[in-house]
């Protein structure tokens, strides 16, 4: 098995609904030091059931949350 810190500093965690991506994402957030960026969260308003935020307060958001983490990012969606 591959050691974790071969994984690089950029890890995408992609998967259907339930399969546990953000707890993966999260458990290699606090293993390897790197931020989380949840990507459901920027993409969606909160508490409205999955109302889609404008594409463009998303890619601001999305711009934002990808500057703040230093060049090291894992993000987390639906498929």
């Amino acid at each position: 098995m591959l050691p974790l810190h071969s994984l690089g500093e950029r890890i995408v965690v992609l998967g259907p609904s339930n399969a546990g991506k953000s707890t993966l994402a999260v458990a290699l957030s606090k293993k390897l030091g790197f931020p989380t960026v949840h990507l459901d969260q920027l993409h969606h308003l909160p508490h409205t059931d999955w109302k889609q935020r404008p594409e463009q307060e998303f890619a601001a958001l999305h711009d934002t949350a990808s500057l703040a983490s230093s060049g090291s990012w894992k993000a987390t969606t639906r498929a």
